[in-house]
């Protein structure tokens, strides 16, 4: 209206000009923290997400003590920014809602100051009240929108802490009902304990009991058969097979079959179960303990750190490191067959930020891991030890792998292989050989050196 004119476009210049200086300083700080926090974040993401590809490989080797310190160690930086994020953004958080409740009362203050001493007094209430409702019922539409969305992240997060739940209790049970009934029993199934609101279920597997590990001098499985880790499916049946100290054995077969599940079930990533069929059965699994077996998975685990910590880990203790000189690591390598990469990264032992698993070929990777298994088989200075090597050279050459072999030879501590190449066979005491025939798996157990001089003598007849 006239003579008020000008005082329309002042007040809302004069509110935005105090709004935005102060959410535009308020939110440059948040700003900053955030693309630090999603810097940090990413580096703890890209260590997590590389565990969980070598989880098993980690687990072969003893090694979550040494994760755990790495992750606590990215993890760090995490909450510590995450603090100062949250230190800041209050203050945008409370300014944003001061000034969007705010702006309701200064725009019916101007109204007012407008509508002062104006005509019409009955038409200028019925707008106020109309706006004021309208403003009112949209302010609780939006809230009502946001509780939905926000329920619906809920149940998501739910969804996924309640999987997490299962899952540690299942691991839970296994450990308190090892050597005793298997699975839950249907009356505990249906007790459905309450967790975040909702109900959960145990499952109940379709097998037997656990066979209970024992602890001894060898490595032993006596007539076990071998199923996936949820108990749905039988790989092998009546498997048996005896490792004494310094005694090799190779397994042998098509791929496919469950070979690996062997090693496996020793390492005790996956439980060993009793068959229903055979609830009572003489089933044994004989074992030493955990830093007295020595796992080398196909894909070496190569991490983020220097050369001589990759072989240093798992460090089970400080003298794996401080005691690896680097006349240690050359005679390493040099065993290994890395005489070459030795000369070649001699003075880079101990560098920083180097992407081993990038420089090295996957067949140096592989050897690097029996530099590995060498230099923790000396520092452990017992005779029990035991090397499982799970298809662990598939990616060297021939003589390579005769190298490192050779080498395991020497040191004499006994070895369980899984691998293809018949040409690993003289250097097994003996063979653990599966076939398939009419569709049916069955194994044999056979002389090392009579099983490679039948191969010998195929290779001979095959050329002539």
């Amino acid at each position: 209206r006239a003579g008020f004119g000008i005082v329309v476009p002042l007040a809302a210049l004069s509110y935005f000009a105090v709004a935005v200086p102060i959410g535009h300083v308020l939110s440059a700080r948040v700003s900053r923290s955030q693309e630090k926090q999603q810097q940090v974040e990413a580096g703890f993401r890209v260590m997590h997400t590389k565990l969980r590809t070598f989880s098993e490989s980690v687990c072969f080797y003893g090694g979550e003590a040494s994760e755990l310190q790495s992750l606590q160690t990215s993890f760090e930086p995490v909450w510590k920014n995450f603090d100062i994020f949250a230190q800041r953004k209050l203050p945008l958080d409370i300014a944003q809602l001061t000034f969007y409740n705010f702006v309701k009362g200064y725009a019916l203050a101007i109204s007012a100051v407008l509508a002062f001493g104006v005509d019409m007094a009955s038409r200028a209430r019925f707008f106020g009240v109309v706006n004021s409702g309208l403003k009112q019922q949209t302010q609780n539409l939006t809230q009502f929108i946001m509780s939905l969305l926000n329920f619906s992240k809920a149940t998501a997060f739910n969804k996924r802490v309640l999987k997490l739940i299962e899952m540690i209790e299942e691991l839970q049970y296994v450990d308190q009902q090892s050597g005793t009934a298997w699975p839950v029993h249907p009356q505990d199934a249906q007790s459905s304990p309450w967790c975040c609101a909702l109900r959960h279920r145990l499952r109940v597997l379709p097998v037997a009991a656990l066979v209970p590990e024992e602890a001894g001098q060898n490595v032993e499985l006596v007539a076990c058969d071998i199923y996936t880790p949820h108990g749905t499916r039988l790989l092998m049946k009546d498997v048996s097979l005896s490792l004494k100290h310094g005694e090799s054995c190779l397994i042998m077969g098509p791929s496919g079959i469950g070979k690996s599940s062997i090693l496996r079930t020793l390492g005790k990533l996956w439980p060993l179960f009793r068959s229903p069929s055979n609830a009572q059965g003489e089933m044994r699994l004989v074992r030493p303990g955990p830093r007295s077996i020595f796992f080398l998975a196909q894909r070496p685990y190569v991490f983020e750190g220097t050369l001589r910590e990759q072989i240093a880990y798992p460090i089970w203790q400080t003298q794996l490191l401080s005691d690896l000189s680097d006349t240690v690591v050359e005679r390493l390598f040099q065993e290994a067959g890395l005489a070459l990469l030795w000369q070649q990264v001699k003075d880079r032992l101990d560098a920083p930020g180097v992407a081993w698993a990038d420089v090295l070929s996957l067949g140096e990777q592989q050897r690097l891991q029996f530099c590995r298994l060498f230099w923790h088989f000396e520092c452990l200075e017992s005779d029990v030890f035991f090397a499982i090597l799970d298809e662990s050279t598939a990616s060297m050459d021939t003589d390579s792998e005769t190298q490192v072999y050779r080498a395991c030879l020497r040191r004499g501590f006994g070895y369980l292989s899984v691998a293809h190449r018949p040409t690993v066979i003289p250097y097994h005491t003996s063979v653990l050989q599966f076939l398939v025939e009419n569709q049916t798996l069955h194994y044999r157990m056979r002389s090392g050196a009579d099983l490679a001089a039948q191969v010998s003598e195929q290779l001979i007849s095959e050329l002539h």
